[in-house]
């Protein structure tokens, strides 16, 4: 139950528990002090994003806000101020290693996380995707909380069909190039417009919201 931010909050939660919870053994009723003091103490997780600073996130970061307050344990957001696979897979390393509990990344690349998450899981951090995710092969992140990317393009193709007679030629826009879910929504809908024989002009216009609005006036111009 609960929103999305809230699942996604679960599903980190529960696994950095049951790790972080003492082993009962023999003689003795916790393993270490510092199990038992993890155990007891409040719950820390790391949101590693990108394009951080870009309106869309916001949201997202509000979402994590209320999930962490009404579930109790401290969530801290950071990330990389644009695409950077590689800056952003050192945060979530560096994450691992000031001691949070669980890490939840937005994976914008198939390849960049594959590393660095399974050296988090090795000792003992859960992983999850939220946002972005690895779709084109294995990731041993835990969970994710994301679209579809290749699905949802076919739906917007199809969806603007009606709108487009045999033969268009239109202009389809990203805010960044090398960013997998970007590139899988689009390939997605040219799959669909394809087959009406539609043509396209691909235009990465940036997160500034003017100088995109520019960008798109000045390919449109005739």
């Amino acid at each position: 139950k609960g929103t999305p931010m809230h699942r996604l909050m679960k599903w980190i939660i529960k696994p950095a528990v049951c790790w972080a919870a003492p082993t009962p053994q023999v003689g003795s009723a916790v393993t270490s002090v510092s199990d038992a003091a993890k155990f007891q103490r409040k719950l820390r997780f790391a949101f590693v994003s990108t394009c951080i600073g870009y309106d869309f996130f916001d949201t997202i970061k509000k979402g994590m806000e209320d999930a962490a307050a009404a579930l109790g344990v401290e969530c801290n957001y950071m990330g990389t101020p644009g695409v950077d696979a590689k800056a952003q897979a050192e945060m979530v390393r560096q994450a691992v290693a000031d001691g949070y509990d669980g890490i939840a990344v937005s994976i914008i690349d198939p390849q960049a996380f594959d590393d660095v998450v399974l050296e988090a899981i090795d000792q003992g951090v859960p992983v999850i995707a939220f946002n972005e995710d690895n779709q084109h092969g294995h990731n041993g992140r835990l969970a994710s909380v994301c679209q579809n990317f290749h699905r949802a393009g076919q739906t917007l193709g199809q969806r603007s069909l009606p709108f487009l007679p045999d033969g268009s030629k239109i202009l389809m826009t990203m805010h960044d190039a090398h960013v997998s879910a970007l590139e899988d929504r689009l390939r997605g809908a040219q799959d669909v417009l394809r087959a009406r024989g539609v043509e396209w002009q691909v235009l990465i216009t940036g997160t500034d919201r003017d100088k995109a609005m520019a960008r798109i006036h000045e390919s449109l111009a005739p």
